[in-house]
């Protein structure tokens, strides 16, 4: 989504900003956007405008990122004032509305896990031909979760965000991580299922393999004050 948007203090309307070259050369902006923002700046021209630019690193989506109709909500500022703003669209054939909501978004405490089904799954394939007792895969894929549940999850590095879920990022399980689960697995396994343990959290402690974290950083929009201008919103794009 692009940085840059156009607040009309006196319509209470914000339509996205275009570069001179996106406008000229095509590209991404069809004919229908660049006429809507024409004539945006035509019926705006003797009203105040602030230029409000993308300025905060808590944004939320809803949706994937390769859903063009995924609703966002981004942290905006002209400089002086910080906004929160929604863009969502009801179709593809329909310009992406914008408009300055009440409330701003603040960052909640971060969930951790695994695919622990693919968890199961890689574990038994590791073992194959030999097998483990499913009590002992439960206990296993149990320690995995309570190890999760002490790690500073809001400190985590992560690789790439996932495609279908723009909330949840996938990184790496970190070296305390693999040294407590090591540590607990001595008390669950015999000593020639050990090894085996040991070679299976080296093979996929990373952001590809089976135990690969699954961060899901989470915001809420907080109300503090009415939104600038009451209810602000367009049918730009």
């Amino acid at each position: 989504m692009a940085g840059a948007f156009l607040l009309c203090r006196d319509c209470r309307v914000v339509h996205r900003v275009y570069a001179a070259h996106e406008l000229a050369e095509g590209g991404p902006v069809s004919e229908a956007a660049a006429i809507a923002y024409g004539q945006f700046l035509v019926d705006h021209r003797h009203h105040p405008l602030d230029r409000l630019e993308h300025c905060g690193t808590v944004d939320h989506h809803e949706g994937a990122f390769w859903d063009p109709s995924r609703t966002s909500f981004i942290e905006v500022s002209n400089g002086r004032e910080a906004f929160t703003l929604r863009s969502a669209r009801d179709s593809l054939e329909e310009a992406p509305r914008h408009e300055i909501i009440e409330g701003r978004l603040e960052p909640k405490p971060a969930e951790v896990s695994v695919d622990e089904a693919l968890l199961r799954q890689a574990f038994d394939r590791h073992f194959y031909p030999s097998a483990v007792r499913p009590s002992k895969v439960d206990r296993f894929v149990e320690t995995v979760r309570d190890i999760l549940s002490h790690l500073p999850a809001n400190e985590l590095e992560t690789e790439f965000d996932d495609a279908d879920e723009p909330a949840v990022a996938i990184g790496r399980l970190p070296d305390e991580g693999c040294v407590a689960l090591l540590e607990r697995c001595m008390n669950l396994f015999d000593a020639w299922e050990l090894t085996r343990v040991a070679s299976f959290i080296g093979a996929n402690r990373d952001e590809y393999g089976a135990l690969a974290l699954h961060v899901r950083r989470q915001v809420a929009l907080v109300t503090h004050e009415p939104a600038p201008g009451g209810d602000t919103g367009n049918k730009g794009s």
